[in-house]
């Protein structure tokens, strides 16, 4: 039995149930606007903008404009694919986007996603998002806790619904506002294979991948760029 102890980081990087990345992924969204066009205009303007309020205080007047997030998942990039085949969502995530390093990311302020557990046999259980709003309305300095409101969120029963909000799984960080990068920045591109070619002809300075690569393929078109 082996009883040498080893650092952190040597047993992280052979966990591969965890990921050194944070992905963006683009869907077609209430403009018109298609997966591809929006990455596009992602790509041209080096911005990823924080549209939609987010999170367990989406609909609150006094924090609407503190809770619009950008968003990313900490899914590995192998298992990314099975973002999108999943039926009956609100949100339907295509495979186009960007992925960055983690700790760029938290550089730059981002935080994982804390969810509160509203499960319950019969009806979720309200009361919890009642404690938060008391937490912040509360608290003696209410412009502090604007900076956190958009990290809350809850995964159980939905009010009035057999159906389930669960996603936890997803590993979900946020970013508050506007995102903004360098060429630089970007680990990788992800678009379909199809659309591979156009990716690498527009963006020079950025490597391009499909997401429904296996790893061999992706460390091989890596290695060849």
């Amino acid at each position: 039995m082996n009883t040498k102890k080893r650092s952190i980081k040597d047993i992280k990087r052979e966990r591969d149930d965890l990921s050194t990345f944070l992905v963006h992924l683009t869907r077609k969204t209430d403009d018109g606007e298609s997966a591809i066009e929006n990455l596009i205009n992602i790509l041209d303007r080096h911005i990823i903008e924080a549209r939609n309020p987010k999170g367990l205080c989406w609909d609150w007047p006094d924090y609407l404009d503190f809770t619009r997030s950008v968003c990313f998942t900490e899914t590995p990039l192998n298992y990314v694919r099975y973002l999108f085949d999943i039926e009956g969502r609100g949100i339907n995530l295509e495979p186009y986007g960007l992925v960055f390093s983690k700790t760029f990311l938290l550089e730059k302020g981002a935080n994982p996603v804390f969810y509160i557990n509203t499960f319950d046999k019969k009806e979720p259980r309200t009361e919890l998002r009642t404690v938060i709003a008391r937490m912040i309305n509360n608290h003696p300095n209410k412009e502090d806790m604007k900076e956190i409101v958009a990290y809350f969120d809850t995964y159980g029963k939905i009010a009035g619904s057999d159906k389930i909000r669960d996603f936890y799984w997803e590993r979900e960080w946020r970013f508050k506002g506007n995102f903004t990068f360098d060429d630089k920045d970007i680990i990788i591109g992800l678009c379909p294979d199809g659309d591979l070619d156009f990716f690498s002809d527009r963006y020079k300075n950025i490597k391009f991948i499909s997401p429904y690569m296996s790893m061999e393929e992706i460390i091989q078109l890596i290695a060849h760029k």
